[in-house]
C-alpha cells in the first residue's frame, strides 16, 4: 500500500510536470485511476506503505475517494520520490518526464499542500503534516481539489508511475492515470 498523501503529492506532482510542456490549452485534469503498480514495478521492494483506493462519482464533475493504508514506520523526510510520466499515444505510452525529489514532503508541500492538508486531515493524522506516523489510516468521500491544478497544460492522458524510495531503493509504488481536456462542462474554479 502506499500513503495517502503520497498518492495526491503524486497527483499534483504529474500534473506540473507535464504542464508548460508542448501545446498548451485551456482545461481541467481528471483522475482516471489509481492503483497499485504492476508486479514488474514491484518486484523485491521492501514496502514501507500499503494503500487501497476506490473511485465513485459524487456528481457530474466530482469523482471522490476511499483510502485505506497502512504505513508500517514513520515516513518523512528520510523518503524522495521518483516519478516517471507517459503521455498515451498511437501505439503505447511513451516516456514523458521523470521528476525526482529527495524529500516527499518538499515534494507535496510544493505542489500539493492544501490537498495533502486536507486529506491528512480527514485521516485524523494530529497534527495534518508530516513525519506520517506509523498507522493504519483511512479516509471516506475525499474529493481531490482540481482548482489548485493548472488550468491550462498539454492535452492528452497521462499515467505516472511514482516510487517512494530510501537510499536509492524503492519501498511504495503507485500508478495513476490522469487526463487533461477542454472543459467542456463549463466548470469554473472559484
Amino acid at each position: 500500500m502506499i500513503k495517502k498523501e503520497y498518492l495526491f503529492c503524486v497527483l499534483t506532482a504529474t500534473v506540473a510536470m507535464v504542464h508548460g510542456i508542448g501545446d498548451l490549452g485551456k482545461g481541467r485534469w481528471l483522475l482516471q485511476s489509481v492503483e497499485q503498480c504492476d508486479e514488474g514495478d514491484t518486484e523485491g521492494m521492501q514496502v514501507v506503505c500499503e494503500v487501497d483506493v476506490t473511485r465513485r462519482k459524487h456528481n457530474r464533475t466530482l469523482d471522490v475517494f476511499d483510502i485505506d493504508f497502512q504505513c508500517n514506520e514513520d515516513v518523512g523526510d528520510m523518503f524522495g520520490v521518483i516519478i516517471i510520466v507517459c503521455k498515451h499515444v498511437d501505439g503505447g505510452c511513451k516516456e514523458w518526464q521523470v521528476l525526482t525529489d529527495d524529500s516527499v514532503e518538499r515534494l507535496a508541500k510544493k505542489y500539493a499542500e492544501g490537498n495533502v492538508r486536507t486529506a491528512f486531515e480527514m485521516a485524523g493524522m494530529d497534527p495534518p503534516d508530516f513525519p506520517v506516523k506509523a498507522d493504519k489510516y483511512s479516509i471516506r468521500d475525499y474529493a481531490v481539489d482540481y482548482c489548485e491544478l493548472p488550468k491550462e497544460s498539454v492535452y492528452g492522458t497521462f499515467t505516472a508511475v511514482a516510487k517512494l524510495v530510501r537510499s536509492g531503493q524503492a519501498v511504495s509504488c503507485v500508478k495513476c492515470t490522469l487526463q487533461f481536456d477542454e472543459d467542456m462542462d463549463g466548470y469554473e474554479c472559484e
